[in-house]
């Protein structure tokens, strides 16, 4: 008969190896866009912006740009982590774009500093 201590190993190993898990949809890969683009989506996805943060306009609400075009841009104090983004450093944004019948709402999920 296994002893207790030998079976507590085993089912810690079992049990944990289970909690690393995980579904990969495979369309739930952001789909990297430019500030045009967006405007055209028509379904909610998830998105890759590279550009700049130009203007904070209100608490969590900032004005992105890229070679296309502006966007309000909605993100969170603390997806900017430890970074400082001035408007001249190229960020990368991974965000959810909230489709809706008279407008498409950007909000950051994921703040890359690509350079300065």
């Amino acid at each position: 008969m296994l002893k207790l201590s030998t079976m507590l190993p085993i089912g810690l190993l079992v049990f944990s190896s289970a909690s690393f898990a995980q579904f990969v949809d495979p369309g739930s890969e952001p789909i990297e866009l430019n500030v045009a683009e967006v405007s055209e989506l028509v379904g909610d996805d998830t998105i890759m912006l590279k550009g700049n943060i130009i203007q904070q306009t209100s608490d969590d609400d900032y004005i992105f740009q890229d070679s296309s075009g502006a966007m309000a841009i909605e993100i969170a104090r603390e997806k900017f982590a430890d970074i400082t983004v001035t408007p001249e450093d190229e960020v990368l944004i991974i965000a959810e774009a909230d489709v809706d019948v008279f407008e498409v709402t950007v909000e950051a999920e994921e703040l890359q500093l690509v350079s300065k």
